[in-house]
């Protein structure tokens, strides 16, 4: 039924509850304005309004911590492409990193989850894993900064979608779900591809860049979805630095 229609007949209902002649037919700004109404009820409240009443603040929170390292390292990469990057541009990114290591320490009481002590594991999994990598290729900022951009993307998405869409549940491990494993992928690719591609040293291509980064987020969503009992960041890091510098070498070369 259209909207005007919905209207009409609601002003043919008379205050004592029967059924009259009607007053008026709802006029142009009238139809209008109750079209925005249902679009309004329709979009509001928001995705964000609807995430955080599904995952709960502290959840929402800690999505957005596990985002941030993905973030810093896309503003990083776009940065390093348009501006000449100093000499000590190593020094900056470690120091960068370990800031929002500090910084998410000291909040860490907002995104603990229940039963949890502490966030430690969660938090130093990305700087066991990226900080050594400026250090050991200094000159190859982008194999650093993808692996932040996969665990950040990747592993933040398959854990967000899963939570919100995770009916289906992986056969292997009954805590993870096929649309968790589809997220990582689908959003860990493009992203991690262009952080790759933005912050090459080599200024490799954009199909050189993919075919080092695929194989090495899908390598990744495989061992994010593993029944793993301890934080899965640290694996999930891991399986992406040693992909991606395989295929570094491989493809792009050194």
């Amino acid at each position: 039924m259209s909207i005007s229609r919905e209207i009409e007949r609601n002003s043919m209902s008379s205050p004592a509850g029967g059924v009259g002649v009607a007053s008026h037919a709802p006029t142009r700004s009238e139809r209008a304005t109750a079209d925005r109404s249902v679009v309004d009820r329709t979009l509001s409240p928001g995705w964000i309004e609807i995430a955080v009443e599904t995952l709960g603040p502290k959840e929402f929170r800690r999505r957005l911590w596990h985002f941030a390292p993905g973030i810093l390292a896309l503003g990083g990469a776009v940065a390093s492409s348009l501006v000449k990057a100093p000499v000590y541009e190593a020094e900056i990114l470690v120091l960068s990193a370990l800031g929002l290591v500090v910084a998410a320490l000291c909040c860490q009481h907002s995104i603990r989850r229940a039963g949890e002590r502490n966030c430690l594991a969660a938090i130093l999994g990305y700087s066991l894993i990226v900080i050594p990598l400026f250090l050991i290729f200094p000159s190859h900022r982008e194999l650093a900064m993808t692996v932040a951009g996969i665990v950040a993307f990747g592993d933040g998405s398959a854990t967000l979608v899963g939570l919100l869409f995770g009916d289906r549940k992986l056969p292997w491990n009954r805590r993870k779900s096929w649309a968790g494993v589809m997220a990582f992928v689908l959003v860990g690719v493009p992203l991690a591809t262009s952080i790759y591609w933005f912050a090459s040293t080599q200024h490799a291509t954009v199909e050189a860049a993919l075919f080092c980064v695929a194989p090495a987020v899908l390598m990744a969503a495989i061992v994010e979805s593993l029944p793993i009992r301890f934080n899965d960041n640290v694996f999930v890091g891991i399986s992406a630095a040693v992909t991606v510098i395989a295929m570094q070498g491989l493809i792009v070369g050194w």
